[in-house]
């Protein structure tokens, strides 16, 4: 399909902010992690092919992954900073 052509490219398909805060990444999160639950409801509604909504999930889930990652990495270097300040 048309939407879909450009899968394999070799630009990621986010390209996270160094400089964002964790509560924007968090944010983020939250909102994707929304997107993903409205899909999940429309298979159990059965409003959508089957083939569409696991292409959407698909292009969501795996740059929702990748800023939990990053966000979680960027709490772990905070507490470390905090503990060596406070140690």
């Amino acid at each position: 399909s048309p939407a879909t052509s450009n899968w394999g490219a070799h630009l990621p398909a986010l390209i996270v902010n160094p400089e964002a805060r964790l509560e924007d990444l968090l944010s983020w999160c939250a909102v994707e992690a929304a997107e993903l639950d409205r899909l999940a409801n429309m298979i159990a509604g059965a409003q959508a092919d089957a083939n569409d909504v696991a292409a959407r999930f698909q292009h969501r889930l795996a740059p929702l992954a990748q800023v939990l990652d990053y966000a979680t990495d960027i709490a772990a270097k905070a507490r470390n900073l905090q503990g060596r300040q406070h140690g």
